[in-house]
């Protein structure tokens, strides 16, 4: 026993796991060439192989053992259009073949699963079954996608999904040599992927390197639902009781796995602790694999985990120092790996999370809180929440040195200007040390609402005090700020227009009397253009266009009081703000004037991104005109600067988030304006931008639906091109991702964007087979459209054109 504990376990089973994907009869030859002179490990692995092949325990029933040792090859047998190259790997459930399509359509690599014989044992189809309704109900990046499914003429089950060419995780990150935060990242894919799962009801009870593969462009792929549980429906996270102990890989199964005992949402979380485990510290926090049932439950019972950074120094080939991974990250994983589920992250979307803050130097959720471990981490970055707070009460605490600068100034006003420090000093205090515990427990919008109301109630107890001009000015500022939170559409607010439009008036109320005075007369007018901005967006029509016309006429006699920057910039903005609650000539009038202040501005400093941002805004805008006015060629030219300066900002700031949305959107507007052959490299190109973000943050709905619908345009062009094979390629993932929206509540703009993909199927499958081929999908969009026109003014020529067809389809 003494020599076996310098072999690297590690290694071994990750040699173990990928022979199980080589044809049984080569896989001695390909063990001995991966393993090279190491012939220790070549024994081990031929040993694990050995066991595999009789293993009657936990990874296949007993009357499957013997099945495999009589399971004929398919290799060369045809699905449908799919030819079986050869086999990828097999176990309980049935055999995987690599497929390939040769009808000709288009050039695609499959995975097919089949079961082992045409009438396979009561459990193996219920199972098989299970895993094929579990896919088809799954839609996601991170997810192998169910391709087909059904039935072979000789009676063989089987499923059709993407092949996924990639190793395992933790194989991709050693030989890709990838940094800690690299592998934290990828690993926080994992994590989305586990999530959307769990939303759907799913939990997937295998979880461990050989189930997650990563292709070369680092995007991860979780597969084998083939033991995959489902829930209650709504009930994800409550526990379901297993009656018999589930296969499972013994060194990833949770306490309650191994014990026989109900699977939940927090058996994968437990799981996931034990990946990520692994891939930051280079091996397993136990070894069982090879033990029988009994030995393998013994050891993952026995007691804590170690640290992950105890045993990371153990590794040699981690390419960072195992130092790094003490602390925040050794809590994250032992919090995840709690033997208790209750004591485990409540998801995978909050380990993923604390993950996240790990990356951007926040204190993480599974560390205690501490006085000294806060303060260090907000000396260190500046954690979203806190940010917003900073920005919403800057004004507001600003004001601390004029009450100081007061202290000093008068004995007479000693104690006023002292309450007043004191009240900043609490406001300032507040906003800082409590927010951390409120983004740890309920999140942003928690943290914002505590903003408000502790802002709130200072600056109205401040703003009762009769305050000299200096310090109104300061307080209408934070009441804007305040607002902004409040309802600001165009950032992330607690979408309260009352309180925001209450906030707003307050301002108006501080600064408008304060436009005579000489030393505050800019800052005051800033502020009451900004106040009735703010009206604009929270209040109805028409209050809202008197509240925009208020913001000109003030911004107007701002630009002709001093000419600075922040006057120009004001006007352009009430400009810009007016225009969007116009219609007629009239709105076209105040955009060329929102652009053509912007324009100027943008010429003393043709590199800012944010002026290239406010020009390429109000170009967007005005294509939108022009197009309805049925101005193809100023529509095209407004488009061009558009995408031109977006693409100059994404060229500038490649990692902001924000220059990335704005230029998918720009090109998707252009590529309209273009010649066939230009719009689908641009379409491309957009829909890369979009995924880009949607993965960054799966929780977007605003950017996971701005990706679903990026796959329409896309996939109309290349129809229209005649590229049909590359038409169903957009298609398909179109349609896949909004199958996916089933079972949340479906919003009126799903519906028609669902509609509009079942209508591209109905025009790709008549050009593919001939008329009347497409109408079982013209019957589908017309359902949608009908039930979306109350919510999408353009539903209803989509809906005309959809009864008019299905008419002939009735003929």
């Amino acid at each position: 026993m003494s020599s076996s504990r310098s072999l690297d376990w590690n290694a071994i089973d990750e040699i173990f796991q990928a022979a199980l994907t080589v044809p049984a009869g080569d896989r001695s030859a390909w063990v001995a060439g991966r393993c090279g002179d190491d012939e220790a490990t070549a024994r081990e692995v031929a040993s694990l192989l050995r066991a595999h092949e009789r293993s009657t325990g936990f990874l296949e029933p007993p009357a499957q053992v013997a099945a495999d040792a009589v399971r004929p090859s398919l290799e060369g047998a045809r699905i449908g259009p799919y030819e079986l190259v050869r086999e990828l790997g097999h176990g309980g459930m049935g055999t995987v073949y690599l497929g390939r399509r040769t009808d000709g359509a288009f050039d695609h690599e499959v995975a097919v699963k089949l079961t082992h014989s045409p009438v396979p044992s009561t459990e193996i189809a219920r199972r098989f079954d299970a895993e094929r309704r579990i896919l088809a109900s799954l839609s996601h990046r991170n997810i192998v996608t169910l391709l087909d499914g059904g039935t072979t003429p000789s009676g063989h089950p089987y499923l059709i999904t993407e092949y996924i060419d990639g190793p395992p995780i933790t194989v991709f990150a050693r030989e890709r040599r990838l940094s800690l935060e690299e592998r934290l990242r990828t690993f926080r894919q994992v994590c989305g992927a586990v999530h959307a799962a769990h939303q759907h009801g799913i939990v997937h009870r295998d979880l461990k390197p050989a189930n997650i593969l990563v292709t070369a462009d680092g995007s991860v792929k979780v597969l084998d639902f083939g033991i995959a549980k489902l829930v209650t429906p709504g009930l994800a996270d409550q526990a379901q009781a297993v009656t018999h102990v589930a296969p499972m890989t013994p060194s990833y199964a949770s306490p309650e796995q191994l014990r026989g005992q109900a699977v939940t949402t927090a058996s994968d979380v437990y799981a996931l602790g034990v990946v990520l485990f692994e891939l930051v510290a280079g091996v397993r926090p136990r070894e069982v694999e090879g033990s029988t049932a009994e030995a393998s439950i013994a050891t993952a019972l026995e007691g804590p985990s170690v640290w992950p950074s105890r045993k990371a120094r153990a590794a040699t080939d981690l390419p960072y120092d195992a130092r790094r991974i003490e602390g925040d990250l050794d809590a994250i994983v032992l919090k995840a790996m709690r033997e208790e589920p209750d004591e485990r992250y409540g998801s995978a979307d909050e380990l993923s999370r604390d993950i996240g803050r790990l990356l951007d130097g926040h204190p993480v959720v599974a560390r205690k809180p501490s006085f000294g471990y806060l303060a260090a981490k907000l000396a260190r970055r500046h954690l979203v929440a806190v940010a917003v707070a900073l920005v919403a009460v800057t004004g507001v605490v600003a004001a601390l040195g004029v009450a100081l600068w007061q202290r000093q100034q008068a004995d007479a006003a000693r104690t006023v200007a002292e309450a007043r420090a004191t009240d900043l000093r609490k406001l300032a205090g507040t906003l800082i040390f409590t927010l951390d515990d409120v983004v740890r427990s309920k999140g942003p919008t928690e943290a914002r609402k505590l903003i408000v109301s502790e802002a709130l109630a200072y600056l109205n107890a401040l703003a009762a005090t009769s305050p000299d001009p200096a310090l109104s000015i300061e307080l209408a500022e934070g009441y804007l700020r305040v607002g902004d939170i409040q309802g600001n559409t165009s950032t992330a607010n607690l979408g309260d227009p009352v309180g925001a439009a209450a906030s707003a008036r307050r301002a108006l109320a501080l600064a408008e009397p304060l436009e005579g005075h000489a030393e505050l007369r800019g800052r005051a007018l800033g502020s009451v253009v900004r106040a009735h901005r703010l009206l604009v967006m929270v209040l109805p029509k028409p209050e809202s266009v008197e509240a925009g016309r208020r913001a000109v006429a003030t911004a107007e006699r701002w630009r002709q009081s001093d000419g600075s920057d922040a006057a120009r910039f004001a006007l352009a903005a009430a400009y810009f703000n007016l225009a969007t609650q116009l219609t007629g000539p009239e709105e076209r009038q105040y955009w060329e004037a929102a652009g053509q202040e912007y324009e100027a501005l943008l010429a003393e400093k043709p590199d800012d991104p944010g002026r290239m941002r406010n020009v390429a805004l109000v170009d967007k805008y005005l294509t939108s005109i022009l197009v309805v006015q049925h101005d193809e060629g100023g529509a095209r030219r407004h488009a061009e600067r558009a995408a031109r300066l977006d693409a100059r900002r994404l060229e500038l700031h490649p990692a902001d988030r924000q220059a990335r949305i704005d230029a998918a959107i720009s090109f998707s507007q252009l590529a309209d304006r273009l010649p066939m052959a230009e719009r689908v490299p641009l379409l491309e190109r957009s829909i890369a931008l979009r995924e880009q973000v949607h993965l960054e943050d799966p929780a977007n709905e605003f950017a996971a639906s701005a990706f679903r619908r990026s796959w329409i345009p896309l996939a109309r062009a290349r129809l229209d091109a005649g590229d049909l094979a590359g038409a169903r390629v957009a298609v398909e993932r179109a349609r896949t991702a909004y199958a996916a929206v089933e079972g949340r509540t479906i919003t009126g703009a799903d519906r028609h964007f669902r509609g509009r993909v079942y209508l591209l199927m109905a025009d790709l499958e008549e050009r593919e087979r001939g008329q009347g081929a497409g109408c079982r999908w013209l019957r589908q969009a017309q359902t949608e459209f009908t039930q979306s026109s109350a919510d999408r003014v353009n539903t209803g020529g989509f809906l005309k054109t959809v009864r008019e067809r299905l008419a002939a389809c009735g003929a």
